[in-house]
């Protein structure tokens, strides 16, 4: 229900909209304007339907039923608004407000003085004297009925309260019931206080009820909304039997029939097994009335069909067998991995996705033999295997070889004559291979100054040095000892067929410093290097084995510069620190005094060649600052490590000067010729990764300078051990047409560069001269060379 509101003042009766709530009182142009009030000084609001009034700060007073109005207060029928002498009445009839304008006045109304005057009958009128007895009885009781009913509708009208209605639907009835009947206008009642019942009803909605307590003096409003009948449901699917779900919450299994719904919308979800699930938006009527859906729920499979070779492989999916090839399937959509099994053949795993109604007929599926069962034993143990050229480990050992095929073993241990057997495996089929070895042995002549030290191969006593003596053909330890002298270590590997002559004259105690404490370097170890014009480090993108790490880049070196011919032995390095042991490497010594030292961090070797300028009167190249060794600034003359720049001239450029891409010369990978100490066939035992047509005669590090020098006179600048240089570690940009002048790398890292390969090398990449790997920690392949400035 909507009300109206009236205004009534001198000018008339004029109807206020809608939507000029808040009513401003006072002011020019306002609906209320108040005479003598140039300002608005009070405003009248509806909230959630009910009316209030609210003074404004400045103005004339406002009095709100004889009370001086300070805040807002809600309004009711019969009030009265003052401002000056202007008076407003705030009335309710119905769906009307009524706001009646108009002066005050104060001064009371009196009767004029005396009893009111009695005006006489005309004598011509009066009936007769009889009949004039009964008309006036009748008279006089029809005024006093009527004088009576105006009394109790007076006193009805004064006690009764206002009780206005809003129901929304229009309702088709409404009453409001008590012990005394109320009185029905447009749109309310009037009500005596007591307690009443509020009626409403319409077709489709629910009938409404209430208590109402009536107050003398309160006028009531009421707003009523009205509750639509739920609605009722009938749902049947194809198939049936589909789970349905109404807002979340299930309510059954189709066929569903007079299902009770709230009017509105509701969110309908149907599922079934196999079939893809449905959701969609269902608007009910409600009001009592029934809807009926019917739904279709499409397939969530699709047929799949698969063949096999041969045939009558069973069909699994998690363990679940679904079939025999050859066979259609139907698989729900998504991701499936079936497993075809056949005896004689490996289990073979198809996996692939399924699109619903979208049919499949999958590749043929080509079976493979199921593989055989190889266990290998041999005498000695610990043989190094490989199958098909491809190293499998070391016996005893147990192998999985395709069946149908041939394959090769080969069995190859240090000291012993290599062995080969063809084996053919059926399928399923479980085999055991057992080979023994023949030692294969070479001869090693000794000879020894003083001749009466004794001889020891792998630490244990062999009686007088000097003599003729076999070994198996693998790495020895070979130690020459009396006392009084220097012991001679050195591990040497026979080479079966050949025989080797070793000269050992030991040294006594105390005679191993030179004169005036200098060091075994001079011009015989020391290699002079004039760089002049610039040069190309790194290498191409194109070049085969290229590291990311390798950016080509131009450099000249200004300064001639000295350089180690050979890598520093672990013997030059004990003068230094007497207790220093490098290890071994797969039970094979790396500490025989010609060996190169490893097992050495940068640090210790930068403290090592301090130690090397004090002995020959130079200047420390080197600062020790926190523990960490730092290349002094401008660098001095005295030994330190090469810079990476001066490493590449020497190995690369210097006087072979073609620049090569490996250290044999040339760019063809793997070497033909021994030429260096790199992972050859002995080292099989232990590295995963060997030249197989390759010998070199020692499984881990040789005696230092045991191979010819390159064009440039050095000795192991590849292969041996890989070598520390000064640089610190980085991934120099690619700065083409830039030249850097004498480059010592970053002022600071964590790594350091390492240069060279080492005999744990035999891959394309690593065998490489522009090969850059980096480290921060000592290993048992990594030594160094010295190098100085000249001046």
């Amino acid at each position: 229900m909507k009300r109206v509101t009236l205004i009534r003042d001198e000018s008339g009766e004029r109807v206020c909209p809608a939507d000029a709530y808040p009513l401003a009182l006072g002011g020019a142009g306002s609906l209320l304007p108040i005479p003598g009030v140039e300002e608005t000084v009070a405003d009248i609001g509806l909230e959630q339907g009910h009316p209030f009034i609210q003074p404004r700060e400045s103005g004339p007073t406002v009095w709100h039923n004889q009370e001086r109005l300070t805040a807002s207060v809600w309004l009711k029928s019969g009030d009265r608004i003052q401002i000056g002498e202007t008076l407003i009445l705030w009335q309710v009839q119905g769906d009307q407000i009524i706001l009646s304008l108009g002066r005050d006045s104060t001064t009371p109304i009196a009767p004029p003085a005396g009893p009111p005057p009695v005006q006489a009958v005309s004598e011509g009128l009066q009936p007769p004297a009889a009949e004039q007895g009964r008309a006036g009885g009748w008279r006089r009781g029809l005024a006093a009925g009527i004088f009576l009913l105006l009394v109790l509708a007076a006193a009805f009208v004064l006690r009764a309260t206002p009780v206005a209605l809003e129901i929304e639907p229009e309702p088709d009835a409404y009453s409001l019931i008590g012990s005394v009947p109320a009185l029905p206008l447009p749109g309310r009642f009037l009500a005596l206080p007591g307690e009443y019942r509020l009626q409403a009803s319409r077709d489709g909605y629910r009938a409404f009820e209430q208590k109402l307590v009536i107050e003398f003096g309160k006028p009531e409003q009421i707003r009523v909304a009205l509750e639509k009948l739920p609605g009722l449901l009938d749902v049947e699917t194809e198939p049936s039997g589909a789970s349905l779900q109404i807002d979340g919450e299930i309510r059954g299994r189709t066929p569903i029939k007079g299902l009770e719904l709230a009017a509105g919308r509701h969110q309908l979800k149907l599922e079934a097994d196999r079939y893809q699930s449905l959701e969609q938006e269902l608007e009910v009527e409600g009001l009592g009335r029934r809807q009926r859906i019917r739904l279709k729920l499409e397939p969530d499979w699709a047929v799949i069909s698969l063949h096999s070779e041969p045939a009558g492989a069973e069909i699994r999916e998690q363990g679940r067998l679904l079939g025999v090839t050859p066979v259609e399937l139907e698989l729900l959509s998504g991701q499936h991995s079936l497993t075809l099994s056949l005896a004689g053949y490996k289990r073979h795993l198809e996996t692939f996705s399924v699109q619903a109604q979208s049919p499949q007929e999958r590749p043929l599926i080509a079976l493979q033999r199921a593989d055989g069962r190889l266990r290998i034993s041999s005498r000695p143990a610990g043989v190094t295997v490989s199958v098909d050229n491809s190293f499998r480990g070391t016996t005893p050992l147990e192998l999985t070889l395709s069946s149908g095929d041939g394959h090769l073993v080969k069995l190859s241990k240090a000291g012993y004559r290599s062995a080969q057997r063809s084996v053919q495996l059926a399928a399923e089929e479980q085999k055991r291979l057992e080979v023994t070895l023949q030692p294969e042995v070479g001869v090693l002549f000794i000879t020894s100054q003083p001749a009466d030290a004794t001889l020891y191969v792998d630490g244990k006593s062999r009686g007088p040095a000097t003599r003729r003596i076999e070994l198996p053909s693998r790495p020895h330890r070979i130690e020459l000892r009396k006392p009084g002298y220097i012991s001679y270590r050195e591990t040497i590997t026979p080479t079966s067929g050949r025989s080797r002559q070793l000269d050992v004259v030991l040294k006594r105690l105390g005679a191993v410093a030179q004169k005036n404490g200098s060091s075994a370097f001079n011009q015989r170890t020391l290699k002079l290097m004039r760089p002049g014009s610039p040069f190309t480090m790194g290498a191409s993108r194109r070049e085969p084995g290229r590291r990311a790490n390798e950016y080509q880049r131009q450099v000249q070196l200004t300064r001639p510069y000295l350089i180690g011919r050979r890598e520093v032995s672990n013997g030059e390095y004990r003068r230094f620190r007497a207790g220093h042991d490098s290890g071994s490497a797969g039970g094979v010594s790396l500490d025989g005094d010609q060996q190169p030292v490893v097992n050495v961090s940068w640090d210790d070797a930068a403290r090592y060649l301090n130690w090397l300028s004090e002995k020959e009167g130079l200047p420390g190249a080197y600062l020790e600052q926190d523990g960490k060794m730092v290349l002094r600034r401008p660098v001095t003359t005295g030994y330190r490590l090469p810079s990476e720049a001066e490493w590449a001239y020497a190995a690369r450029f210097s006087d072979a000067g073609q620049g090569s891409r490996f250290p044999w010369g040339g760019d063809n990978y793997p070497p033909t010729r021994v030429h260096g100490n790199y992972a050859d066939r002995s080292a099989r035992a232990q590295l995963p990764l060997v030249l197989e047509d390759y010998q070199d005669g020692f499984a881990v590090s040789a005696p230092v300078a045991s191979f010819p020098a390159d064009g440039s006179g050095l000795h192991d600048i590849d292969g041996n051990v890989a070598e520390w240089v000064q640089d610190y570690y980085s991934v120099y940009p690619n700065d083409r047409g830039k030249t850097a002048r004498d480059p010592l790398g970053p002022d600071a890292g964590r790594h350091h560069v390492v240069r060279g390969s080492s005999w744990r090398d035999a891959g394309l990449s690593e065998l490489r001269l522009s090969y850059r790997d980096y480290s921060d920690k000592p290993r048992n392949d990594l030594g160094f060379r010295v190098a100085r400035y000249t001046e």
